[in-house]
């Protein structure tokens, strides 16, 4: 038995996966805005699209090559032969014979499989981007340290925050940064927290962490009250940043005693 299948049935019908379909919906954009539909010709072929559409959406399996079932349905063919139809509409159609439910099975497989190439391209992009965002942060704060790679371990917590809308934003969570001087030059005059920055590795560890900086929670905590540089001071040089002991930390001329 042969069988007349609708190529990318779905580019007619997006919900077409759903088993439970009792309406059919043509979207008639996508059909006029194909140029392969401008070729057709004939009137009677054009009707014949849309009833093969129709058809195999209801049965939600190809339908019988078989002149009795077309007829049944509607079809006058000795108006015009369904030989000629199938010419005509040779890149809209195919006629198959392999076992029907083998068929769709591996079209849902590789729909789905396009699916999570899709997915992990869309991760991979971000992931890339969220990196970025984090080291062009650090050349702006320079009291915090770059990421120089995505490693296994970071990669596991990544995707493990990925899940969750608030931290994909991650923008967002890196202008909170901003506004809590904190966690960004710690507290020198506590033995505690002098040494303490915010890192990349802190804020994907857990789904605990990053939140408290999204609600301020390290707004009033003390960070020691800074001011301007000295220009004339002999350890910064007037940067306001002290590295004589290789560790980069606020200079003393920025701290109000």
């Amino acid at each position: 038995m042969k069988y007349i299948h609708i190529r990318s049935l779905k580019k007619y019908h997006p919900s077409y996966t759903d088993r439970k379909l009792k309406f059919a919906k043509i979207f008639f954009d996508m059909v006029q805005g194909d140029p392969d539909c401008e070729m057709i010709t004939n009137e009677i072929d054009w009707s014949r699209l849309i009833r093969f559409i129709l058809l195999e959406l209801q049965a939600q399996k190809p339908i019988p090559l078989d002149r009795n079932y077309l007829e049944k349905k509607g079809f006058n063919l000795k108006k015009r032969p369904i030989e000629l139809t199938i010419q005509m509409l040779q890149h809209f159609l195919e006629i198959v014979t392999e076992p029907l439910q083998n068929r769709y099975v591996e079209e849902e497989e590789e729909e789905e499989k396009d699916k999570e190439k899709e997915k992990s391209k869309i991760y991979v992009d971000w992931e890339q981007s969220t990196l970025n965002l984090w080291n062009s942060f650090c050349d702006k704060n320079l009291s915090l340290s770059k990421v120089k790679e995505i490693t296994d371990t970071r990669r596991r917590q990544l995707k493990l925050r990925y899940t969750k809308d608030s931290f994909r934003n991650f923008a967002t969570i890196l202008k909170a940064i901003e506004q809590q001087p904190f966690l960004i030059n710690g507290n020198p005059n506590n033995q505690q927290h002098k040494d303490w920055k915010v890192s990349f590795d802190w804020l994907i560890e857990n789904d605990t962490n990053y939140i408290k900086v999204l609600e301020f929670r390290y707004k009033n905590k003390k960070q020691g009250d800074w001011k301007a540089a000295d220009s004339d001071c002999q350890t910064c040089a007037g940067t306001g940043w002290d590295e004589t002991d290789g560790v980069k930390k606020i200079c003393h001329c920025r701290i109000i005693r």
